[in-house]
């Protein structure tokens, strides 16, 4: 009879939590942060093997380099960015909104 393997995710919810917190707080150190919203399979406690890590931000002004400032800041997550400004986030807010729906905010 074959053997089948399950495997869960690396890391537990409260896990995941406390890594994203100490990743924000570095990214906070380059970035100005106005919200970050884990929102998705994460949030609502259905992450399988195959989620990424839904995170959603309002930041300050643009920043071109913002992705490869989240990747240091996360190492490891299969981080899945969602990052506007306050006037970006003003057009798309009721997508946001949705996005929002159900989700853990991680920083006021």
């Amino acid at each position: 009879m074959p053997t089948v393997k399950v495997f869960y995710p690396r890391w537990t919810r409260e896990e995941l939590l406390l890594r994203l917190e100490e990743g924000l707080k570095a990214l906070e150190e380059e970035v100005p942060l106005l919200e970050a919203w884990l929102f998705g399979s994460w949030a609502r406690g259905r992450a399988s093997v195959g989620s990424d890590v839904d995170l959603l931000l309002y930041r300050g002004p643009r920043r071109e380099d913002l992705h490869r400032l989240a990747r240091k800041a996360f190492p490891g997550l299969p981080l899945e960015l969602h990052a506007y400004t306050e006037e970006e986030a003003a057009r798309l807010e009721a997508v946001l909104a949705r996005m929002r729906e159900g989700a853990l905010r991680l920083r006021p």
